[in-house]
């Protein structure tokens, strides 16, 4: 399975009117996951590249990913 690498932990900004606690960097190079992340709102994913992509959002956002790729 593919790994988690942590960021940053808390991020206070705000973007697109959506709070920011929580960023990491998500291993994904399948793209498996991102249509799953794609269906939270609250998330916010970015510089999607050949390994993974960047998700950020609220408080929890970095448990919730672990849950989902463990």
């Amino acid at each position: 399975m593919y790994r988690l690498f942590l960021i940053c932990l808390f991020i206070s900004v705000s973007a697109h009117s959506k709070i920011v606690e929580e960023g990491a960097f998500f291993f994904d190079p399948g793209k498996d996951y991102l249509k799953t992340i794609k269906q939270h709102p609250e998330l916010t994913i970015d510089h999607i590249n050949t390994k993974g992509y960047e998700v950020y959002g609220p408080l929890g956002t970095i448990s919730f990913l672990n849950i989902l790729n463990p």
